[in-house]
């Protein structure tokens, strides 16, 4: 048994971490209202790209604050231009195309399914168990994202790709970042590491936008209060927390919050855009819920020895 003030230090931790989760999950959630609402007035590709820039800005500015190391090592930089390509660029391209063709709710929700990604790359590229009842939560998942997903397939399309596909391809492109990062272990370069993801995942998509996008931004001031806010706490603030959550950590254990975001996000597009939850959705997002709760139990009860000492998790 651990001494008292330990234990107690312990738990302040363990709490400080659940409630950064707890963050990460609402302003994750808000991010597609944000983006649906907003799309009206930004063609997707450079509304993306104007979001990174000033995410990765804004972390700059703090690296200089505090002080810390302005370039990343030179061993990093061929996967630090990985990163911002396979999944920044990637993953928030898709992200902004996807709400206006699969809704808001569906998008939400498919655009979040990074526990079933995480799962499997963090067991094939980290070596993290994939056990038999982590495998039968991950088909439950699958099977009520699929269930939940049903209206978007009806819906538009983006050069031939839905937009339900749209959104699972983003997911998959977060969730390499979060194993890429997780496996990098930058130390004290993190916070310069995730400015530069930021910075370098817009360049690509300010070329798309240029060349695919003919539309002018409208910059109202409806339009800077979403950019801003997607940009600073919903890019800068969510990356940075949790590419420092998942150091020293199983990153497939803590993704699992992710799961809770479809929650938030169907609700709100039902509260803002008057979009339904069916009887299919409903089903749904009980599957996705049980195999969270799955997970749940099989992670508790096969915590790695790394994680099982908190001296050594926090060391």
């Amino acid at each position: 048994m651990l001494p008292a003030p330990v234990a107690r230090g312990f738990t302040r931790r363990a709490l400080g971490r659940g409630l950064l989760m707890v963050v990460i999950v609402l302003a994750t959630s808000v991010c597609f209202v944000l983006i649906k609402a907003a799309l009206a007035y930004a063609p997707p590709f450079r509304f993306a790209a104007w979001r990174l820039f000033i995410g990765g800005l804004v972390l700059l500015v703090l690296v200089v604050l505090a002080r810390l190391p302005l370039v990343p090592p030179r061993a990093i930089w061929p996967w630090l231009v990985l990163l911002s390509l396979a999944a920044t660029a990637f993953g928030y391209g898709a992200m902004f195309v996807s709400p206006s063709l699969a809704g808001v709710g569906s998008a939400a929700v498919l655009g979040n399914t990074q526990p079933l990604w995480v799962t499997v790359l963090a067991a094939l590229l980290l070596g993290e168990r994939l056990t038999r009842v982590k495998v039968m939560s991950l088909l439950l998942g699958l099977a009520g994202v699929s269930l939940i997903a049903s209206p978007a397939f009806q819906g538009g399309s983006f050069f031939g790709v839905e937009g339900a596909l749209l959104a699972l391809a983003s997911a998959a492109g977060f969730a390499y970042g979060s194993v890429l990062v997780r496996r990098l272990e930058p130390g004290r370069y993190l916070l310069t590491l995730t400015a530069w993801q930021l910075l370098l995942g817009s360049v690509p998509l300010f070329v798309l936008s240029v060349w695919l996008e003919p539309e002018e931004v409208v910059w109202s001031t409806s339009f800077i209060l979403s950019l801003m806010v997607l940009a600073v706490v919903g890019t800068a603030f969510v990356t940075a927390a949790w590419n420092w959550l998942i150091q020293g950590h199983e990153v497939a254990r803590l993704s699992l919050v992710f799961f809770l975001v479809p929650v938030f996000g169907l609700a709100l597009a039902a509260l803002f855009f008057g979009e339904r939850i069916t009887l299919l959705q409903g089903l749904g997002l009980g599957l996705v819920v049980t195999g969270l709760v799955i997970v749940s139990v099989a992670n508790t009860q096969e915590v790695s020895p790394r994680l099982a000492d908190p001296l050594r998790a926090e060391s």
